[in-house]
């Protein structure tokens, strides 16, 4: 019953106002399936799959080390299980990398960096996102948050040129995260509450949500961005 509400609510202008972050993401991963037809693809911490059903029309590969401590995960459709430092795959393996929402969760995202362009092919591009403000989440296994400036150096220390680094969001967008999760991040360890209460709240903040999204457009700097957005080269 969840999946259908989502799927129809996924279908209403209703996820840029809520959620403008996630929603920009998705459309840069939307982008990264139509322009990689026919390439190799590995989704790299992939989890659920979740954009396994943009890639049909390329060979979508998935990587995670599946975590047995990770709650509400169902880590089925993983074909690579292995450490994202180590992945048992051999050089010039893929086309693209799209890495969403892990580097925060790695003890050490340099030796992760440096794996993604040993695998990429010559010409190759990571395509990356990671949260800069919010919650801790996933506990135990949330150790970091990157600026651009992490993310640039980053990249270039393991041999990448940075083609784009775009925040996903302002402070009013950062502000409408925060007013949205208040009250249901209280119950995030029971998904059934966290999802209704949710729900029950929207009607209330609809508005303010507006506003925000409207808001935003007028912080050009965007110094506290939800998240970033990356896309590396390998030469």
């Amino acid at each position: 019953m969840f999946r259908k509400l989502l799927a129809i609510y996924n279908e209403t202008p209703l996820p840029m106002i809520i959620n403008y972050p996630k929603y920009a993401q998705i459309q840069y991963i939307k982008k990264l399936a139509s322009i990689s037809r026919g390439a190799r693809v590995l989704d790299a911490g992939a989890g659920e799959c979740p954009y396994k059903k943009y890639f049909t029309n390329s060979e979508y590969v998935s990587q995670d080390i599946c975590y047995d401590e990770i709650e509400n995960f169902n880590f089925d459709e993983v074909d690579i299980r292995s450490e994202i430092y180590n992945i048992p795959v051999k050089n010039n393996s893929f086309d693209y990398i799209l890495c969403t929402d892990v580097l925060e969760h790695l003890k050490y995202p340099a030796k992760a960096f440096s794996e993604f362009f040993r695998i990429l092919k010559p010409s190759g591009e990571l395509w990356l996102s990671v949260p800069f403000s919010g919650a801790e989440h996933m506990i135990p296994f949330d150790y970091y948050r990157f600026s651009r400036y992490a993310l640039k150096f980053l990249g270039e220390d393991a041999g990448f040129k940075v083609k784009e680094i775009t925040p996903l969001g302002g402070r009013f967008a950062y502000f409408g995260i925060a007013l949205k999760t208040l009250i249901p991040n209280m119950f995030e360890d029971n998904l059934m509450l966290y999802r209704l209460l949710a729900f029950i709240q929207l009607p209330f903040i609809i508005i303010p949500l507006l506003l925000c999204f409207i808001l935003d457009k007028t912080d050009k700097e965007k110094k506290l961005p939800p998240c970033f957005f990356s896309i590396y080269k390998k030469p």
